[in-house]
């Protein structure tokens, strides 16, 4: 078992080959979300930091903020959440905005690993280890899924993951909730 630093999420390769698709869109005024964040559009059309739950994903910021005055001053380039784009981030339980410290993921059926395959969410952490990052949080479940686990990372202690503290794993976005997803 190994402890997993807290990291950004960011994007790990396509499904087809290509490059992720990045895109540059118009930064909201006064913004200090960091490079990894969960972005989405505010009301007036520019990029923004998301919130709990979010719907209507953009994707993930490939960098910090800038925290300009005037709303549309700069751009901010996003990772699109398409389902091509693999992303990778650590998953944990999250309570009080804080990444609950213990074996996050226990054991697995018959060596698969129990997380691959299934939908959580996505929260800010905003208290102590990784403050300010996002990550896949185990304990959202239910409506507030936004993620499906594909695999886990391959730089901890063995492989599968299973008893790593803050492993990393790969996800997909779920489509219904990113901007550009399919509608039908």
């Amino acid at each position: 078992m190994a402890v997993q630093a807290i990291t950004r999420i960011e994007a790990v390769r396509t499904v087809s080959g290509n490059r992720p698709l990045l895109v540059n869109f118009p930064e909201a005024a006064t913004r200090t979300f960091k490079k990894g964040a969960i972005l989405i559009f505010n009301a007036a059309g520019f990029v923004d930091e998301a919130g709990a739950n979010p719907v209507n994903i953009i994707g993930v910021a490939d960098a910090d903020a800038q925290n300009t005055t005037n709303a549309g001053d700069v751009n901010t380039p996003v990772l699109i959440s398409q389902d091509d784009t693999l992303f990778r981030a650590n998953a944990v339980s999250v309570s009080a905005g804080a990444a609950v410290a213990a074996n996050s993921v226990a054991g697995s059926i018959a060596g698969v690993p129990t997380l691959v395959g299934n939908m959580y969410g996505l929260t800010k952490l905003t208290t102590s280890t990784g403050s300010g990052n996002w990550v896949v949080d185990l304990a959202k479940q239910g409506t507030n899924r936004r993620v499906i686990i594909t695999n886990y990372d391959p730089r901890g202690t063995g492989y599968p993951l299973v008893t790593d503290t803050y492993p990393i794993v790969e996800f997909l976005f779920f489509q219904f909730f990113a901007a550009f997803g399919a509608t039908s």
